[in-house]
């Protein structure tokens, strides 16, 4: 999730969605090695370096992480001009930074992380790798900006510097050079078609006019490239929470553009900032921009001193100080807006489809209710056409039990 956020706080969205999601995803990660894995627990494999995605592309365990950042590592050794091993390098490092649970080993990853970024700009500095390392380590500081431009320009065909620049153009209000990075995200196949497919559900359930936050980099990525490529639904506005929280120039823009005067944003960027934005903007809940926080984001919620006035509607929980009938709007949301096919049927694959699972889990909870719902109304063919979608995304995300749970103790 490298959502690139130029803040001063080192609070990568990366980190944040990592911790959050790593016990949710890494239980997929894997399934289907174990037989062989224990036939040849020393495969040729195991000993052959492998390219290292970011975790917001693909999940790995701790282990495969450990053994590729001493493969690459070796591999600089051999030769320190090996741009691509640099590369590989680092992401592992990374990576173990990011999933580590101990401040110990944060710490420690962290450390070896901006050593790589410090020699790979000495000993490669007109590659794209070099550059992209070093911009990439720069905690996303707005003064490295110049070596993802720099990376860009080496080498416009590496997708791997589309999703920062796309982040960047968007903190600069670049409308053009964002909706141009945004299509070469979607012609270089960056996210996985789940993703997308749950961005224009979301988008679809959303008010008129209405203002949503995201958490992360792939829910915010799903939700910007649905609009920006696909023109669709163009009138809401997606901020992500700590882009707005913690870069004031695009904050400050953002409220020029939604024309909320008196926004009392916080004095300075330290952790309660995002607490202060979050609750400020719920004051500016109106019927003409109503205020909504993605499902992918509901543990935000919880930061909100008014988060019962929240309201699940399907994939996203909108803010109302009246109770309103929810539960039918959730209904029209699955019979009317949403396009559902994608979770009966799979025809492509993607690196990023173990990612994607989460975002099919999200619509777990409405899906409950949508089913109690059926039951009480007596609509027999509805709810079965909801259990059998129940089970399907329960076996999918590995939420079988959970699912099994819900529905007995509905039954109770």
């Amino acid at each position: 999730i490298v959502l690139s956020i130029p803040f001063k706080k080192n609070l990568c969205v990366e980190c944040t969605h990592a911790l959050k999601q790593n016990n949710m995803i890494g239980k997929h990660i894997g399934i289907g090695l174990i037989t062989l894995s224990a036939l040849f627990p020393r495969s040729i494999n195991a000993q052959t370096p492998q390219r290292v995605e970011s975790i917001t592309v693909e999940m790995k365990g701790e282990p495969w992480y450990k053994e590729q950042l001493s493969l690459w590592e070796k591999q600089v050794a051999k030769n320190n001009k090996d741009a691509e091993a640099w590369h590989n390098y680092y992401a592992a490092a990374r990576a173990l930074k990011n999933i580590s649970q101990e401040t110990e080993n944060k710490e420690k990853y962290s450390k070896l992380c901006h050593e790589i970024a410090e020699k790979v700009i000495v000993q490669i500095p007109e590659t794209f790798e070099a550059n992209h390392i070093y911009w990439w380590d720069g905690g996303n500081n707005e003064d490295r900006n110049k070596y993802l431009f720099k990376a860009y320009e080496i080498n416009p065909n590496d997708s791997r510097s589309y999703d920062d620049l796309l982040v960047v153009y968007e903190v600069e209000r670049n409308t053009t050079e964002f909706d141009k990075m945004a299509n070469k995200m979607i012609e270089a196949n960056i996210i996985a078609p789940g993703m997308l497919n749950w961005g224009y559900n979301l988008l679809a359930e959303l008010d008129k006019n209405a203002i949503v936050f995201s958490a992360g980099d792939n829910d915010t990525y799903a939700l910007w490239l649905v609009q920006s490529v696909f023109g669709f639904r163009k009138d809401v506005r997606v901020l992500n929470v700590h882009l707005f929280s913690f870069v004031p120039d695009y904050r400050e823009k953002c409220l020029k553009e939604l024309k909320l005067a008196g926004f009392k944003s916080p004095a300075a960027e330290d952790s309660e900032a995002m607490v202060k934005c979050l609750n400020e903007m719920v004051r500016f809940s109106t019927d003409k921009n109503p205020v909504y926080v993605s499902g992918s984001a509901n543990f935000y919620l919880d930061l909100i001193t008014e988060k019962d006035s929240f309201y699940l509607t399907g994939l996203a929980y909108k803010y109302c100080k009246q109770s309103f009938d929810n539960v039918s709007v959730i209904r029209r949301n699955y019979e009317n807006r949403y396009k559902l096919d994608y979770l009966d049927v799979q025809f492509s694959r993607h690196i990023s489809d173990e990612v994607a699972i989460h975002f099919d889990a999200l619509y777990l909870p409405s899906l409950i209710k949508l089913h109690r719902h059926y039951g009480v109304s007596e609509e027999t063919q509805k709810q079965d056409e909801s259990l059998k979608l129940l089970k399907r995304i329960g076996e999918r995300t590995g939420r079988e039990e959970r699912v099994e749970s819900l529905l007995n103790s509905e039954q109770n």
